[in-house]
């Protein structure tokens, strides 16, 4: 089991990290994506068994409300940081894989639900919104974080 842990990188290490991310800006800057992605079928086929599934176990005997929806997305965050307050062990109840990946599992999980409820196009705008990213300037602009 390999726990996910914040690693110090040195000078040179950090150096050619800047240099691979310079390369990929200069690959992509003004360009659309240079490859088609399947992404948002195999997102969407997956979202519909995510949502059948909780139909099946009772989530959906009557409408939920948004706000419920969003907390719930909020509160797998939050059992990812605490996870990885904890020293990012293996899960609970699925053993290969951390805490921190199993709680961000739900996360998505938790949209995937949510997508199929109410109609959204988000396996879609994922890769919209990557390329919109990929022409943005540094840090957008100087954003600290």
């Amino acid at each position: 089991m390999n726990n996910t842990q914040f690693v110090e990188f040195t000078d040179e290490q950090n150096e050619r990290i800047n240099e691979l991310a310079d390369e990929y800006r200069a690959r992509v800057e003004g360009s659309t994506l240079k490859r088609d992605y399947d992404f948002p079928q195999t997102f969407n086929e997956m979202a519909q068994d995510v949502h059948a599934n909780s139909r099946a176990h009772g989530w959906w005997e009557q409408d939920r409300n948004n706000g419920e929806m969003i907390a719930l997305m909020h509160s797998e965050l939050s059992e990812a940081l605490e996870a990885f307050r904890h020293g990012n062990p293996p899960d609970d109840h699925i053993p290969d894989f951390s805490g921190v990946e199993a709680e961000l599992a739900d996360v998505v999980i938790r949209i995937m639900d949510m997508a199929v409820a109410r109609g959204l196009r988000v396996g879609d705008a994922i890769i919209a919104k990557h390329k919109y990213n990929v022409a943005r300037p540094h840090k957008h602009g100087g954003k600290a974080f």
